[in-house]
């Protein structure tokens, strides 16, 4: 597009972007123009992912001392090897042999052999993509999802701290949601909401508000994680609100 614009155009068009992200996380991103043609700014938005990348790299490194968890994608079997697993190591180092849980489900899983990219691992660091063959576990107790730790928190009720985006319709009781945690979704109603420490039956957008929720099975969860909820039939926005469970 930047090929067709002239460099008042692409300005206004910056400065129109950062009108509709403001009050979002996009808000602070920088905007790169790059041509098509004669690959101008190309060379600035690769030295800005390698940036990226290494500032990504670093995050990790301080996780690795961290207890494991590694958050699944897929699942399937293989022959001769069982159940092989697809995910992140989200924190932690992961090391063949490691005995750790599959939460919500509450079963105890072994590590047999650790993967990534087709390479056997011994272990692997915080940031990794891994294939993971288990033991004590079948594929199919598997959902999106589901994560592989020492320990997490699971529940069906939830209390949760939220903030309602500015695009969304509002949110009220008795709203049919979705419950979003990592990958983990799932069906959801509003029982009781709570503006300011008063009760109310709607929140509008953009607001701060409590609120109560119940999904219909249980979801697993870290206390720093952060939730989403979302309303799937809506066709414009469906992201509501991002929560932090109290």
């Amino acid at each position: 597009m930047s090929d067709k614009s002239n460099p008042a155009a692409i300005s206004e068009l910056i400065e129109k972007i950062k009108a509709i992200t403001k009050g979002t996380n996009l808000e602070k991103w920088e905007s790169i123009a790059v041509s098509t043609t004669t690959f101008e700014g190309l060379e600035t938005l690769k030295e800005k992912l390698f940036a990226l990348g290494e500032e990504a790299r670093a995050a990790n490194a301080l996780k690795n001392d961290l207890p494991q968890r590694v958050m699944v994608d897929h699942f399937f079997n293989v022959t001769g090897m069982g159940c092989v697993v697809l995910g992140v190591v989200t924190q932690g180092t992961l090391k063949v042999h490691d005995s750790l849980t599959t939460f919500p489900i509450n079963i105890p899983t072994e590590v047999r052999s650790i993967q990534s990219n087709d390479v056997d691992m011994k272990t692997a660091p915080a940031g990794t993509r891994v294939g993971l063959a288990l033991k004590g576990i079948q594929s199919k107790d598997f959902d999106r999802g589901y994560i592989i730790s020492q320990k997490e928190e699971v529940a069906m009720k939830f209390n949760m701290i939220c903030h309602l985006t500015k695009f969304t319709p509002g949110l009220g009781v008795g709203d049919a949601v979705h419950l979003f945690a990592g990958l983990q979704d799932m069906p959801a109603t509003i029982s009781s909401m709570a503006i300011g420490g008063k009760d109310v039956t709607q929140a509008p957008p953009g607001s701060d508000c409590t609120v109560a929720l119940t999904t219909q099975k249980n979801i697993s969860y870290s206390k720093n994680d952060r939730l989403l909820i979302a309303q799937l039939n809506n066709p414009k926005q469906r992201l509501v609100a991002g929560c932090e469970v109290v």
